[in-house]
């Protein structure tokens, strides 16, 4: 028996729903950031510790959760990678992932700075190097 022909067509604008979704739990974050804020919360220089307070005090708090209507997804920290030799530092679950496990969101914190913004030297080179070249390289 021969199979048919694989067609992709169908799902042409999964992309543009992706995009979508990731940017409508970007702005959420920020959202969340912005609470920061103006709670005035007083962190260390530290990036573990800024992505844990923002975590735990605020994507995972069901108030506000429910508030900016971020209940659809579940945030966890510190997750490896099970097909990488990294951790990320954010992993997003979506409804899709009861269905698909690979089918999540990944947000990679990082401290960067306004010394040197071509990230050559600094905070910002560190991020390129050890960051964003460990996903983009074998």
């Amino acid at each position: 028996m021969m199979f048919p022909e694989p067609n992709a067509s169908q799902f042409e604008s999964s992309c543009l729903f992706y995009n979508t979704e990731f940017e409508d739990i970007l702005s959420k974050i920020i959202t969340c950031y912005s609470f920061m804020l103006e709670d005035n919360v007083s962190l260390s220089n530290d990036e573990n510790t800024i992505r844990d307070v923002l975590l735990i005090n605020y994507l995972r708090d069901n108030s506000i959760r429910k508030k900016i209507n971020l209940t659809n997804y579940l945030f966890d920290r510190e997750v490896p990678e099970d097909r990488s030799v990294g951790r990320t530092d954010i992993k997003i679950q979506t409804q899709n992932t009861f269905e698909d496990t690979s089918a999540y969101y990944i947000i990679e914190c990082k401290r960067l700075d306004g010394t040197n913004t071509t990230g050559t030297t600094g905070l910002n080179a560190k991020y390129i190097e050890n960051g964003i070249y460990r996903f983009a390289s074998p």
